[in-house]
């Protein structure tokens, strides 16, 4: 806390508990009793060209304390430049740290109610949930991908820190157990717009689809499988460590993909459907439209800039 901030917070305890004396409010902050005497005169001295100094970093916030040396200078107040620095320092007027911007790379023809998945391994979908342990506080990723058109969970992966390498070793193994889908749909979360992410996609033919930034409707099987799984299984559970969570939701992803009925696989299970999509079930025509959602047809799937387009 800077001595401006304790001066405030011991000015607050003799406006607000007028019984407790001087020597005991200055231990609280942590003030000397010298400090909290009276205004000197070098402080009411300060007091216009303070004024001056916040309103000039309130509207130039980028401009550090030698810029703003500068700028009073041109305005008639002789003051030094460490007299400046000690000013902007207790009165919190320091430079914002800047952050990156990341370029937005998802466009709004990519959302699933414009392009539908029409068969299996056509369009995949993945996203992340976040829950955490309760033994220790510490929080844990849940990466999630579901096959847009059986609707089966291909894998819900828990870890305490899930990066692109390992979002590339994870769907790396899912694509030699399940093949290799034609297209990925995701948001433009950093994992999945990582260069080398898209480069590894590329090389075995998968095209990205990006969602438009701030609109997970866009991405709306996906959102509505981690809202069963938020509802059906985390919101009931509370973790004490990462193994618990990892077989607590293992289970539940065996549960949604073999014994959950989907209303729009017209309360199949997902798996069930998937068997049928095969050709592996005795006796059942293997589907030839997707399943009952009114959506446009995926003749083609538009992409990005940066992302391969396959048909």
């Amino acid at each position: 806390m800077s001595p401006i901030r304790r001066r405030e917070a011991f000015e607050h305890i003799r406006r607000s508990k007028p019984e407790v004396s001087i020597r005991r409010a200055c231990e609280l902050v942590g003030l000397s009793r010298n400090a909290v005497k009276a205004p000197t005169a070098k402080v009411e001295k300060d007091k216009p060209l303070v004024a001056v100094l916040t309103g000039l970093a309130a509207k130039h916030p980028r401009l550090g304390y030698r810029m703003l040396h500068g700028m009073v200078a041109l305005r008639g107040f002789r003051a030094g430049r460490d007299q400046v620095y000690r000013l902007c320092r207790r009165h919190g007027l320091r430079v914002p740290r800047r952050v990156r911007k990341r370029r937005a790379i998802g466009v709004p023809e990519n959302a699933v109610h414009v392009l539908r998945s029409t068969s299996l391994n056509h369009v995949w979908t993945w996203d992340f949930v976040h829950d955490q342990t309760m033994s220790d506080g510490r929080t844990f990723k849940i990466l999630t991908v579901v096959d847009e058109y059986t609707r089966v969970p291909m894998l819900v992966h828990v870890a305490r820190r899930i990066n692109a390498k390992d979002v590339i070793r994870l769907v790396s193994g899912l694509f030699k157990e399940y093949g290799v889908p034609k297209h990925i749909r995701s948001d433009n979360g950093p994992e999945f717009i990582a260069t080398e992410l898209k480069k590894h996609l590329a090389t075995n033919g998968v095209g990205p689809l990006y969602v438009e930034p701030g609109s997970p409707w866009q991405n709306g099987l996906i959102e509505s499988f981690n809202g069963r799984l938020q509802d059906e299984c985390l919101k009931l559970e509370a973790f004490m460590d990462l193994r618990e969570a990892i077989v607590v939701v293992g289970d539940y992803r065996r549960f949604y993909k073999d014994d959950r009925p989907h209303s729009s696989l017209d309360y199949r299970t997902p798996g069930a459907f998937a068997a049928i999509c095969r050709g592996t079930v005795d006796g059942v025509v293997p589907p030839v439209q997707g399943p009952p959602l009114r959506l446009a047809a995926l003749d083609s799937a538009p992409a990005p800039a940066q992302a391969v387009e396959l048909v």
